[in-house]
């Protein structure tokens, strides 16, 4: 299955303790359910409960002061996937702990409106 998704990608926050509750940041929840809505509407079958490979590729905005090809800056690719495997919990597969091969990429891009998520998901 492939998904691509026009959205700007939303690192996975650190949660935030108040009177012992973890709290994810608001950005965080937001962008999760914006990407659940949008695997929802993309695919109508029940979750996998089977081994999956993932390869995830985020085309983000390139920093204006970086003159390099692939510019070492946040966000963490690693927090990238993170938001983006916990947004399909339940949807594509019952949980992101399925995931036993994931690929991750960010790349950049020059222009906004190719600012994108590509998704390929496949069980083993």
């Amino acid at each position: 299955m492939k998904f691509v998704f026009n959205v700007e990608a939303v690192p996975k926050g650190r949660p935030r303790f108040f009177r012992g509750h973890a709290v994810t940041p608001a950005s965080t929840r937001k962008f999760e359910a914006l990407i659940a809505s949008l695997v929802a509407s993309q695919f109508r079958s029940l979750p996998s409960y089977n081994a999956m490979r993932v390869e995830i590729k985020f085309f983000i905005l390139k920093p204006k002061s970086s003159k390099r090809t692939h510019p070492t800056v946040r966000p963490d690719v690693d927090n990238l996937s993170k938001s983006l495997l916990d947004a399909c919990n339940g949807l594509l597969w019952h949980d992101d702990g399925q995931v036993c091969t994931l690929v991750a990429s960010k790349e950049y891009v020059l222009a906004k409106e190719n600012v994108r998520i590509e998704l390929t998901v496949d069980e083993l």
